[in-house]
């Protein structure tokens, strides 16, 4: 008896063969597997909430203050230059310290950079 591309072999007391039941177990086994990449793919994404939005909030950000550069010695850790840019801070510069670690950056660079991370540059701790 022959059905499709594959052959049956069925004795003549109703058993199958081994390599038979080889092809079903495996044939079962890749269909499985399909309905899981499926359910991975393209249900489970759906079910789970968006990711945030990288960088830090803008409430956040409000919370941090601007002032202008005077002096390193009126900075907290004493810095002389920009992490981000490694340029030298210059009078009248406008700066913004993170509030947990203290370390000052360029306005212009620690926003751009904050628009896509949530760490202090310098030292990795959490802004948000």
């Amino acid at each position: 008896m022959r059905m499709g591309p594959f052959k049956l072999v069925v004795h003549f007391d109703g058993h199958a063969t081994n390599e038979d039941i080889t092809f079903w177990v495996l044939f079962i086994f890749c269909l499985l597997a399909l309905l899981a990449s499926s359910f991975y793919f393209w249900v489970y994404p759906r079910l789970c909430p968006p990711a945030p939005p990288p960088g830090v909030p803008d409430t956040v950000r409000e919370r941090i203050v601007s002032f202008m550069f005077e002096t390193s010695a009126t900075l907290r850790h004493h810095e002389d230059q920009c992490a981000i840019c490694l340029d030298e801070f210059v009078e009248g510069t406008s700066l913004l310290s993170l509030p947990p670690c203290g370390h000052t950056f360029h306005s212009d660079c620690i926003g751009e950079y904050m628009s896509g991370a949530t760490i202090c540059p310098k030292c990795r701790e959490n802004i948000t």
